[in-house]
């Protein structure tokens, strides 16, 4: 188990990891040991010496816990001096058991130290929860209200599903407690219960909309923590509660709520934001819906931007609820209001760091405000290209995100371009990798023609190495060998300039090529090579790739397919160079099987004639399916089989299936059998008391179920149609099929829906707040038109390129 962190660091780490503790607990614990040990931890200064300590400490803890006359007071600090082991990555399951026991003490302090001890120390899979359940549920009856949340604290802790039975009718109970924080902890606990067996609590909505209508605002923050859970996973059933929550958040929006809610001068913000997740699942596809969600969202919008990190928060938040929603064109504009703002916080003097996280968090919305209409995009193009340009790899990544979204056919080259420089620069393997697929994603789909494709694909095959999916090879092979179908010439000029392209990657020296990239430019080499080079320049290039220190046995596979392919491309009359045969023969004694067997029948396919080595390996013929009417060359072999005894072959048309299958259910002598058993039969009581030994064991089996009902369930027999049970006889003895408990983890049981309850009235109707016409103007942008193509700007030209923007400004300029 790993140790739980503490709240201060060890003296060489730079803090003290008992200073806080020991404060606390000066005053309730006067024992020196006690003091001394915390002491010591904090004085100790490398990890060698703080473990030191602990084996000793460990030792006496052992030995002292095992006196069966210990006082209780020592037992409670003794659980805690344990729970400095367990924090520092030490055993201490020897004294597990002891603050399981000291649970059911009557002392208060004991018994929430023994409380907090159980929760640090077990887990979920503790065989000593067990112990521990009786006492829970004695505790939640208790008359001390302090004790029913010591055990409520426990069981949001350390409930199991197999707890929910027994616990679930007290915290149905404990939900109209007298007081608020024992409803509040009754609130998370029935939300643990849902998150572990939502099938055990089917009135869970209910609770849930009841608890939301209660006066503490504490109860009512747990109340929409437990919605929002069952919102998540059933939000048509919760529909009716879109009045509700914009009730409530207009009373946190218009600050109702105590002072003591607020953080940073916004009220109640967490509340805020919880509520409006839940608008956000519940006003999706939901035009009546959401339409009521509008003036509160922009009242809330208007009233979080504050300035500071938690209004930000909820500023982001409303944006990403009225992006969820039915679009709202008043919405949007105070959302793309605030998304510039964020985008231009550099230079509002905004720290380098917070300014990064902001523009972070604005091209994130940006994104999705942008998939309702890109002309927000347009309008705040440069600040973008400023994003995209920044020092920032996890910023940068995030542009790049954005353009992703919003590439045309007009644009897709400069955005390809800029993810292939960011990919060159980047080093992180998890962003090569998502920002390869990405670019590849955009190729297949905009590619202007052709040749773009296949020179940015071998671009990327070349940045990003092994990280592409190897798919994309076989789609890029599959595009040069069927051509763009235009004519001949076309299809010839397209493989010539992949063959140039690749023969100059060769020739550049690089030491190091991704095996994915030699394997396409050993296939292309091998179809359409002799394009520009001679059938002997080929194979001698095709046995420096073999060759090469970088190059795999599954590349050497693919050379030697391309040095045949070359030979036999000759009239059938060409052999290989030097070079390759000196190649083919050391793949002759090679480990791997594969490449043995092509060498072999590399060779054996040079000793062949002429005119069959051609046949064999046609030009250009990699596309071509091989389609054949006669099949004469097999009649020997056909004959051959017959007068051994094969049957012959019976046609599709002339196939009688119900017999083909009645034939196979019938036995024929050793053969298997592919019918069910049959039904044993029930013996009656006098065969039964007439049979003895190995016959009595044989009859008593006669009851059991047979196995296939077991699997199939009740009532369903053969192919799935209903069969009656079995008749038992009720005096004879029957096998239990249901078999002893099974200790561990239970299977997941099926999650049935929360059963619809009825709606709750509410004493007080929504006020919705009334927002200003336009509470956010936002600002024109300067780089929306251009003055004058010939004085823009590198930046603006690339704003132009990637936006549509500045060309269109300029063609309504020029005409």
């Amino acid at each position: 188990k790993k140790p739980f962190g503490l709240g201060g660091r060890t003296k060489y780490e730079g803090g003290s990891v008992g200073g806080t503790m020991a404060a606390t607990q000066m005053a309730r614990f006067k024992s020196r040991e006690y003091l001394d040990l915390v002491k010591s931890i904090g004085e100790c200064k490398s990890k060698i010496e703080e473990d030191a300590i602990m084996k000793n400490e460990v030792v006496y803890l052992k030995r002292r816990l095992a006196d069966p006359k210990l006082d209780k007071s020592k037992l409670r600090e003794y659980l805690l001096r344990l729970l400095y082991v367990e924090l520092l990555g030490h055993d201490a399951s020897f004294g597990h058991i002891h603050a399981v026991k000291l649970c059911s003490d009557a002392s208060l302090t004991n018994k929430k130290v023994a409380y907090l001890t159980t929760c640090l120390f077990l887990s979920e899979e503790s065989e000593l929860l067990i112990l521990l359940m009786n006492t829970m549920k004695s505790d939640l009856h208790s008359d001390n209200y302090l004790v029913v949340c010591a055990s409520l604290d426990t069981v949001c802790q350390l409930a199991t599903e197999d707890a929910v039975p027994l616990i679930l009718p007290s915290i149905k109970e404990l939900l109209t407690h007298g007081k608020d924080i024992v409803r509040k902890k009754a609130t998370m606990a029935l939300l643990r219960f849902f998150l572990k067996a939502p099938h055990l609590v089917p009135d869970y909505g209910a609770m849930c909309r009841k608890v939301l209508c209660d006066h503490d605002p504490s109860v009512m923050g747990a109340a929409l923590c437990a919605l929002h859970e069952a919102v998540k996973r059933n939000a048509a059933s919760f529909k009716n509660l879109v009045k509700s929550l914009l009730h409530v958040l207009t009373q946190i929006v218009d600050r109702r709520l105590p002072k003591t809610y607020d953080n940073h001068r916004a009220p109640a913000p967490f509340l805020q934001i919880k509520i409006l997740k839940m608008l956000a699942l519940l006003g999706q596809g939901d035009k009546a819906a959401s339409s009521q969600m509008h003036p509160v969202l922009i009242a809330c919008l208007k009233s979080a931007n504050s300035g500071t990190g938690i209004g930000n928060a909820l500023v982001y938040e409303c944006v990403r609820t009225a992006i969820a929603i039915h679009p709202d064109a008043q919405l949007l504009t105070a959302s793309a209001a605030v998304v510039a703002h964020f985008l231009n916080s550099s230079h509002a003097g905004v720290a380098a760091t917070a300014a990064n996280n902001l523009k972070y968090v604005a091209l994130d919305a940006l994104g999705g405000i942008v998939q309702i209409d890109p002309s927000y995009g347009e309008r705040h193009q440069l600040a973008v290209i400023d994003c995209l340009e920044d020092p920032d790899e996890t910023l940068k990544k995030k542009t790049l995100e954005l353009l992703y979204r919003m590439t045309t056919t007009e644009n897709v080259e400069i955005v390809v371009d800029k993810m292939l420089t960011f990919l060159e620069q980047t080093s992180d393997e998890h962003i090569r990798a998502d920002v390869a697929t990405r670019v590849s994603e955009l190729a297949e789909r905009y590619a202007p023609d052709n040749h773009w494709f296949i020179d940015t694909m071998n671009r990327v095959f070349e940045l990003a190495g092994d990280l592409v999916r190897p798919e994309l090879a076989d789609d890029l092979m599959q595009l040069i060998a069927e051509g763009t179908g235009d004519s001949r010439e076309a299809d010839t000029e397209l493989r010539r300039s992949a063959v140039e392209s690749y023969i100059d990657l060769l020739g550049s020296g690089k030491p190091k090529m991704p095996k994915l990239l030699l394997a396409i430019v050993a296939w292309v080499l091998g179809e359409y090579g002799t394009l520009c080079l001679s059938p002997t320049e080929v194979m001698d290039t095709l046995a420096g790739i073999g060759r090469r220190q970088d190059c795999e046995d599954s590349v050497r596979a693919f050379v030697l397919t391309a040095l045949c392919k070359v030979c036999c491309a000759q009239g059938g009359t060409g052999g290989p160079t030097a070079e390759a045969d000196a190649f083919v023969s050391k793949m002759l004694a090679s480990r791997n099987l594969d490449l043995q067997q092509r060498a072999v029948e590399f060779r054996t396919m040079m000793a062949c004639p002429a005119d069959l080595r051609q046949a064999a390996m046609p030009a250009d013929a990699s596309c071509e399916e091989v389609e054949s009417d006669s099949l004469a060359a097999l009649d020997a072999f056909v004959s051959q089989a017959l007068a051994n005894g094969a049957a012959p072959y019976i046609g599709i048309d002339l196939r009688d299936d119900s017999a083909l299958s009645s034939s196979l259910s019938q036995p024929q002598g050793d053969a298997l059998r592919y019918d069910n058993y049959e039904q044993p039969e029930t013996a009656s009581g006098a065969q039964r008391q007439g049979q003895m030994g190995g016959e009595m064991f044989t009859s008593s089996m006669g009851g059991i179920q047979p196995l296939e009902s077991l699997i199939s369930g009740p009532g369903q027999g053969e192919g799935g149609h209903d069969q009656p049970p079995p008749v038992q006889d009720p005096s004879k003895p029957q096998l239990n099929i249901s078999g002893p408990r099974k200790w561990g983890r239970p299977a997941p049981q099926p999650q049935a829906p929360p059963a619809a309850p009825e709606p709750v009235r509410y004493a007080e109707e929504p006020v919705l707040v009334q927002a200003d016409p336009q509470p956010y103007a936002e600002q024109p942008v300067a780089s929306e038109e251009f003055a004058d193509p010939a004085e823009m700007s590198e930046k603006q030209r690339l704003a132009a390129s990637l936006f549509g923007g500045g060309g269109r400004a300029a063609r309504r300029q020029g005409g």
